[in-house]
């Protein structure tokens, strides 16, 4: 059990490294181009840059719910689409403490702890366990 502890949480982090940076690239670059976009909709942007829509519903309800932080966007995407598909949910809860770790080494402020919790909400995690 050991071993294959330490290559699934090697992996999670990579992936959680791997979102930051991406994140951290896109976000500048699109605040840069659209200086008067509020961060919810350039969070909004950089999950479309990822993923398509089934439609524009489908659109604006995964907006809702993932883009009001930097951090939203790295866990959907992470969860939905990285290594954590149809992980556990404690893997899911580790994996968020690395998103959040490596957004904040790169100048990210930290989200509240209710922001987190609407997450968890929102991704089907216990609230208690952040």
């Amino acid at each position: 059990m050991g071993l294959s502890n330490f290559l699934i949480q090697r992996a999670m982090k990579k992936d959680a490294r791997l979102l930051a940076e991406w994140a951290a690239e896109l976000y500048q670059t699109l605040k840069v181009h659209n200086p008067n976009d509020t961060d919810e909709e350039i969070f909004g942007e950089m999950l479309g840059e990822r993923m398509h829509f089934r439609d524009e519903d489908d659109e604006k309800r995964t907006k809702a719910r993932f883009c009001s932080t930097i951090e939203g966007v790295c866990y959907y995407l992470g969860m939905e689409f990285g290594v954590l598909r149809g992980a556990p949910i404690f893997r899911c809860v580790q994996f968020t403490q690395y998103v959040d770790e490596e957004l904040y080494n790169r100048g990210f402020n930290k989200q509240s702890i209710e922001t987190k919790r609407r997450l968890f909400k929102e991704l089907g995690l216990p609230e208690d366990s952040m």
